[in-house]
């Protein structure tokens, strides 16, 4: 069993730009801040035929090694990584790396994508680092999270006891039952 990393912070917050492309503003966990643009590196029919033909990543758990991934997911994977992680961005990315790993810690990379919902459709857990050959998402040291930025949470409301609480438990003919 692999032990889980204490991990670094690389946070990447993308927001509408110019035309077909998007302002990124990456801030490190040294509170360094690199910005940069990104701009989608397939047309919505691209992505849906991609997206068709390989998969969502949460659909089916797929090896590195497996035909569709050799052929297709690692192209699309390594477009999307040098269009997101270009010049600033990468060099700070990059610079996050270095340091996490020369401390033995992990790179957690965060997508804050609230004001662009129109790129949570893209598969970003396929992000490919060509440079180190591997998705991101799939390697301990590189975990990829997806994050709104939500001004607060709400505090939590009082509680009077006692507390009722209602239960229910699915019960669908034909299967058998659970153990509740």
């Amino acid at each position: 069993m692999t032990d889980i990393p204490e991990y670094d912070d690389l946070k990447l917050r993308i927001e509408p730009g110019d035309g077909k492309s998007y302002r990124v503003t990456a801030f490190g966990p040294s509170e360094s801040i690199a910005t940069g643009s990104f701009t989608k590196p397939l047309s919505d029919l691209e992505l849906d035929n991609f997206v068709l033909r390989v998969g969502l990543p949460r659909r089916l758990v797929r090896t590195d090694r497996s035909p569709k991934m050799e052929d297709e997911a690692k192209p699309f994977g390594k477009r999307l990584f040098e269009s997101l992680m270009a010049d600033e961005v990468g060099l700070l990315y990059r610079s996050a790396r270095q340091v996490a790993d020369s401390s033995n810690r992990g790179l957690r990379v965060t997508l804050y994508l609230t004001n662009v919902p129109e790129l949570m459709e893209i598969p970003w857990e396929y992000l490919y680092d060509p440079r180190d050959a591997f998705f991101l998402s799939q390697w301990t040291y590189t975990p990829l999270v997806r994050s709104l930025d939500l001004p607060s949470a709400l505090p939590p409301g009082e509680l009077t006891l006692p507390i009722t609480i209602l239960g229910i438990a699915s019960a669908p003919e034909g299967f058998a039952g659970l153990d509740v």
